[in-house]
C-alpha cells in the first residue's frame, strides 16, 4: 500500500540506477550552488559579480529543469513497465504478476527540453482558471470567482490522470485530455483515490522536510549578501534542499505512473 515511498530500494538494479541518477543530479546542483557562492564573493564588483550571478542563476535554472525533465522521463518509464506472469506451482496453476520497473539514464539535453515543455504544459492546464480570474478583475463579476475555484479543484482532482497522459504522450496539449483521466478513475477508482491521498501525504512530507531545513539553516530570512559565512551557509542549504525534492519526485512518479499502464490505451 505504501510501496511508493520505498520502491526505489526494493530491486538491486533499480537501487543502483537510483543512486547513480541522484549522484549525477546532486553533482550538477553542487556546481550550480558553488557558482552562486563564488558570485556572492564578488558582489562588490558590479561587472564581475553581476556576470557571475547571471551564470549562477542560469546554472540553478538548468538544474531545476533537469530534475523536472527527469521526473517526466521516470514517470514514462513506470507507465511502460513490463509485467511477467510467474507460476507459483505447476500443480495448483496459481500465477503471480510481477511488475518490472526500470529507471531511465539521464539524458541532459532531453531532460532540459522536457522540463521546458512541461512548464508550458502546466501553464496550458491552468490557463482556463487564469483567464477566469483575469475576467473577474476586468469585468468585475463576482460570480466568476466561485466558478474559478470549482474549476481549480476539478483540475487538482484530475491532475494525476492528466499528468499520467502527459508523461505517456509527451505532448504539451495531451495534458488537457480529461477523457484519459476520467477513464483511469473509472477503471481503477480505488487505486486512483488512494494514490491521490498518498500524493497529498507526499506533498505534506516534502513541506515538513523543507520547513525543517529552513529552521536548521534559518533560511526563512534572506542572507546578508555581504557576509561570506552567511552566503556559504545559504549555499549549503540550497544544495541540501534538493535531497527531499529528489525523494519527493520519485514517490510522486510512482504514484502517477502506476495509475495505469500501456494496455489501458
Amino acid at each position: 500500500m505504501f510501496k511508493a515511498f520505498y520502491w526505489m530500494f526494493t530491486d538491486a538494479a533499480v537501487k543502483e540506477m537510483f543512486l547513480k541518477n541522484i549522484k549525477f543530479i546532486l553533482i550538477t546542483a553542487l556546481i550550480a550552488t558553488v557558482m552562486f557562492f563564488i558570485a556572492s564573493l564578488f558582489i562588490t564588483n558590479f561587472i564581475i559579480g553581476g556576470l557571475l550571478f547571471i551564470l549562477a542563476i542560469i546554472a540553478l535554472l538548468l538544474t531545476t529543469l533537469l530534475i523536472i525533465g527527469y521526473f517526466w522521463e521516470m514517470t514514462a518509464n513506470i507507465i511502460e513497465r513490463k509485467t511477467d506472469i510467474l507460476s507459483s506451482s505447476v500443480y495448483d496453476g496459481k500465477t503471480k504478476a510481477l511488475e518490472k520497473i526500470t529507471l531511465p539514464d539521464i539524458n541532459f539535453k532531453k531532460c532540459i527540453w522536457r522540463g521546458i515543455a512541461s512548464s508550458v504544459a502546466m501553464l496550458i492546464m491552468e490557463l482556463p482558471v487564469i483567464l477566469l480570474l483575469m475576467s473577474r478583475v476586468f469585468l468585475n463579476n463576482e460570480l466568476l470567482l466561485p466558478i474559478a475555484i470549482i474549476l481549480q479543484l476539478s483540475i487538482w482532482f484530475l491532475s494525476p490522470g492528466l499528468f499520467w497522459n502527459y508523461a505517456k504522450k509527451d505532448s504539451v496539449f495531451s495534458i488537457l485530455n480529461v477523457y484519459t483521466a476520467g477513464h483511469l478513475l473509472e477503471k481503477r477508482p480505488g487505486r486512483y483515490l488512494w494514490n491521490c491521498l498518498l500524493l497529498i501525504l507526499n506533498f505534506i512530507l516534502l513541506g515538513l522536510l523543507t520547513i525543517s531545513l529552513n529552521y536548521i539553516f534559518s533560511a526563512s530570512t534572506p542572507p546578508d549578501i555581504n557576509n561570506p559565512l552567511e552566503m556559504l551557509k545559504y549555499s549549503i542549504y540550497m544544495l541540501l534542499a534538493y535531497i527531499p525534492w529528489l525523494y519527493n519526485i520519485h514517490v510522486k512518479s510512482f504514484l502517477i505512473g502506476t495509475l495505469g499502464d500501456t494496455n489501458d490505451f
